[in-house]
């Protein structure tokens, strides 16, 4: 049984060693790529995504959202982010192009001077497509930026993932007559 705990903690030790040298080798920025193949069409994807109002029942961590200003094709919002209780809020501005396949975001403000921008485009294959995430992100919170910006890498991944995995779920519950 020690034995385990041992290898455990090393394992452990190692996987979070990782993390702090990519974070220390991007000056403190981290970066997460997701792919994920779809179905649907983006034009339908980027439907969802541009209904930010939603994005408390579909991403993991946003407690709430409100929205500040929009037009056509962007919107201005608030997102207060936490588990059980509000841990930040970050004002975000998001932007899409139906025609161009492709959605975007970064923050402007917010708690913990989180910098964080993504993209999520879309390519044709032969079953469907493909989306494609890729956000970088920072916490400029001095002295302590780098630390909050290593420990965000796993939580930020899966809620990305999670989010990605609940875009194409919705869709097709939405098609559904």
């Amino acid at each position: 049984m020690r034995t385990i705990g041992i290898i455990l903690a090393f394992a452990l030790g190692a996987f979070w060693g990782v993390v702090f040298a990519q974070v220390a080798r991007n000056r403190g920025r981290a970066t997460i790529r997701l792919i994920r193949r779809i179905t649907a069409s983006p034009e339908s994807i980027i439907t969802l995504v541009s209904q930010v109002e939603r994005e408390s029942e579909i991403i993991p961590f946003v407690r709430s959202v409100y929205i500040l200003s929009q037009g056509h094709n962007w919107v201005r919002y608030r997102v207060t982010l936490g588990l059980v209780f509000s841990l930040a809020q970050v004002v975000y501005r998001k932007s899409w192009d139906k025609e161009k396949r492709f959605i975007q975001w970064r923050s402007e403000s917010g708690s913990l001077r989180l910098a964080h921008s993504g993209r999520i485009t879309f390519s044709p294959t032969s079953e469907g497509w493909l989306m494609r995430l890729s956000t970088e992100y920072a916490f400029r919170t001095p002295v302590i930026g780098w630390l909050l910006t290593a420990l965000a890498q796993v939580p930020l991944a899966l809620a990305l993932w999670i989010w990605l995995r609940r875009l194409a779920s919705n869709e097709r519950r939405e098609r559904r007559p």
